[in-house]
């Protein structure tokens, strides 16, 4: 397995590449409810040439295994009498290239297959289902229906639209592709390590200490933002301390997610004024605690 799973991953063609998804269904729900915040998106192009994505791949069976490689885009090519821009995995050309429509869709366009495919649809709007379309055709479209825009502040200071496993602009968190893909049978899990654009970080998953390593992060925590009207969030080194200044104390539970939709801490509040919540990583995290009546929202940033 592991072989198979290592000469796999060393090719340039898309099943050599990227032969992976987390999870497939067929439509996934959107439950997930956070702040609205000023969002930053691009109303021009949503990927410019300064666009760079780096992926990470583990394997379930191989806790040794760690692959890194790195998605940019570069330059122009004519397919079809239509305008692409090139994909380039680690320098080399890679086996797609991508365009984008005026209404924020972008497709990719396969050499392999002499065929385009969805990729990603940026036009949101709540009660709109969302699809991307499968590298192989005969395999049901991975769809998403939108119950609610949520919204995310970054590293470069910028809030973005997000929907449990893609940000809007970005792309999906499990990998640029990993949406498209059939379910891995060889134990490989990917994720989206970092992204860039003009050469500023403006995503870090968090459970990884660089954008080219993969030792896990330990670093230290450092407050960026955080709701100062109930709640009030204060990043030290023996954690991230939860104060809560409601003062009828009408908030019951309070929960916390990364930019994966992963639930990190679910705690009861009841009457409670503080949480102090531990082995958190750099990153984006999302925050909501629940009353009877109210229920309040935010974010806020780990950084070194």
């Amino acid at each position: 397995m592991e072989q198979y799973f290592r000469q796999k991953d060393k090719g340039n063609g898309f099943n050599g590449i990227v032969g992976i998804v987390m999870k497939t269904i067929k439509t996934i729900k959107t439950i997930l409810i956070f702040g609205v915040y000023s969002v930053f998106y691009l109303n021009a192009q949503t990927f410019d040439m300064t666009a760079s994505w780096t992926e990470i791949t583990t394997n379930l069976f191989d806790d040794s295994y760690c692959f890194i490689r790195n998605y940019k885009l570069n330059g122009d090519t004519t397919i079809n009498n239509l305008q692409y821009t090139k994909i380039y995995l680690n320098d080399v050309l890679y086996d797609a290239a991508i365009r984008e429509t005026a209404d924020h869709k972008i497709y990719a366009y396969f050499y392999s297959l002499k065929a385009e495919r969805l990729a990603y649809d940026f036009d949101w709007e709540t009660g709109k289902t969302i699809c991307s379309e499968r590298y192989e055709p005969k395999e049901e479209d991975y769809c998403v229906e939108i119950t609610q825009i949520n919204s995310i502040q970054l590293l470069d200071g910028n809030s973005y639209n997000y929907i449990p496993n893609i940000i809007q602009g970005i792309g999906n968190v499990s990998g640029f592709f990993t949406h498209m893909l059939p379910l891995p049978t060889d134990g490989s899990q990917y994720s989206l390590l970092c992204f860039s654009r003009n050469g500023q970080l403006v995503y870090k998953n968090s459970l990884y200490k660089s954008c080219d390593s993969c030792e896990k992060s330990t670093t230290g925590l450092s407050m960026i933002e955080n709701d100062k009207n109930i709640i009030r969030v204060n990043c030290t080194k023996a954690g991230v301390i939860i104060s809560f200044t409601d003062e009828n104390n009408s908030l019951q539970k309070f929960y916390l997610y990364d930019t994966a939709g992963r639930p990190r801490e679910v705690s009861q509040i009841n009457g409670r004024k503080q949480l102090c919540i531990n082995g958190l990583d750099t990153g984006s995290y999302f925050y909501q605690a629940i009353g009877k009546n109210n229920k309040h929202t935010g974010s806020f940033i780990i950084s070194k």
